[in-house]
C-alpha cells in the first residue's frame, strides 16, 4: 500500500469535478525518478527553486574540491552520491513545501495498491454525497419508448425511438467502445424515429446505453453470435396501473435460462424459456413512486443485457429517485 498526500489549488472551483480534477496526489516516501534524474524531476515539477540551489550546491562543491587531487575527487564522488540519495528521501517532501508556497492547501491523505486506487479511495469520502430522503417532484410531460432490436443477419443494431408525450425530448446514445459515439437525437412529442448501427467492424458485438431526460436509461449488449442473439426484450409501463411489463421472447432454437432483477426492491426472477415460448412479468412500482431498474440477464450467454431504468410518468406529481443517497 502506498501512502499519497493530497493538496487542492488556491480558489474555488464551485464544481465537484473540477475540484477532483484539480487535485495533486504526492507520493510519501523515497522517488525513484529523483535519484536517478534529480535535475530532470525538478524540471518535471517545476520546482525552479530547488532545481537552483541543487545546481548551486554541486556547483560550490566542485568549486571546493581541488580536481587534481584524486583523494578529493574520490570524497567529492561520494558525497554526491550520499546528497542525491539524501535528496531522493526528501524530493517528494520538498515537492509538497513547493506546493503550499503557490498557495495549495493540504486537504488529506489517501492509500492505495497504486496512484488509481488511492484516488478512488479518497475521493469516494471526499466528494460531496447526495443527501439522503426523499423530495416531491412536479408531474413531467414525458412518456418514452426507446426499444434496441438486432436485424436479422446478425450486422446490424437498430434502435427505435418513440415519443408519446406532449414535450420534445434529446436522447444521447454511448456506446462501450471508446472510439465510437456518442450520438444525440431529439425527438419531437408525438414523433419517432430510428438509428441503425453496424456491427461488422466489431465482430458482431454491440454495447450501446441510450440516455434521456429524468433518469431515463436503457442499455443493450451483447453478440450476433451469441446463443442469446434471437432473445427479444420488451418493456411498457402502464401509467394507469402504475406497472410495467417486461416481454421476453425466445426467438431461437434452444432453450434459454434468463433472469431478471430489480434494483429498488431486491427482487429477482430465474426462468428457463424454452424455444418459441414468451415469458411476461409484471412489476408494481407503488412502492418505488414510479421509479424502476430491471436487468435481464442470461445465463446462456455472459454477455447478454437488456437493462430499463427510468420514472414512470402518469400525470401526477411523484418524488425524488428513492436510490439517491443511499
Amino acid at each position: 500500500m502506498t501512502l499519497y498526500s493530497v493538496y487542492e489549488p488556491p480558489g474555488e472551483a464551485l464544481d465537484p469535478e473540477e475540484r477532483a480534477e484539480a487535485l495533486v496526489f504526492v507520493k510519501e516516501g523515497f522517488s525513484w525518478p529523483a535519484l536517478f534524474v534529480p535535475g530532470l524531476w525538478l524540471l518535471y515539477q517545476r520546482m525552479w527553486l530547488e532545481l537552483v540551489l541543487f545546481v548551486a550546491l554541486f556547483a560550490v562543491l566542485g568549486w571546493a574540491f581541488d580536481p587534481s587531487d584524486d583523494q578529493m575527487q574520490t570524497l567529492f564522488g561520494w558525497l554526491s552520491v550520499a546528497i542525491i540519495v539524501l535528496f531522493a528521501f526528501e524530493a517528494n517532501d520538498l515537492r509538497g513545501a513547493a506546493l503550499e508556497r503557490e498557495g495549495y492547501s493540504e486537504v488529506g491523505t489517501a492509500m492505495g495498491a497504486g496512484r488509481d486506487a488511492a484516488e478512488l479511495a479518497f475521493l469516494r469520502s471526499w466528494l460531496p454525497r447526495q443527501e439522503k430522503g426523499l423530495r416531491r417532484a412536479r408531474a413531467l410531460p414525458y412518456e418514452l419508448h426507446v426499444d434496441g432490436s438486432l436485424l436479422a443477419g446478425g450486422h446490424t443494431f437498430r434502435i427505435d425511438f418513440k415519443n408519446t408525450g406532449k414535450a420534445g425530448a434529446c436522447f444521447q446514445v454511448r456506446s462501450g467502445n471508446a472510439a465510437k459515439g456518442p450520438w444525440s437525437y431529439t425527438v419531437e412529442a408525438g414523433k419517432s424515429l430510428d438509428s441503425k448501427g453496424d456491427l461488422t467492424s466489431g465482430q458482431g458485438k454491440y454495447d450501446l446505453s441510450v440516455f434521456g431526460p429524468n433518469g431515463f436509461m436503457r442499455h443493450f449488449r451483447g453478440s450476433a453470435s451469441g446463443t442469446t442473439s434471437m432473445l427479444d426484450v420488451d418493456a411498457r409501463c402502464d401509467a394507469d396501473d402504475n406497472t410495467i411489463t417486461l416481454r421476453i421472447s425466445n426467438q431461437s432454437r434452444s432453450a434459454c435460462k434468463v433472469s431478471i432483477g430489480s434494483a429498488y426492491d431486491g427482487k429477482s426472477l430465474n426462468e428457463t424459456l424454452q424455444r418459441g415460448r414468451v415469458l411476461e412479468k409484471r412489476w408494481a412500482l407503488k412502492d418505488s413512486h414510479g421509479w424502476y431498474d430491471l436487468t435481464v440477464r442470461s445465463d446462456s450467454d455472459p454477455q447478454f443485457l437488456r437493462r430499463f431504468a427510468g420514472h414512470l410518468e402518469n400525470g401526477r406529481d411523484s418524488v425524488s429517485d428513492p436510490a439517491l443517497g443511499r
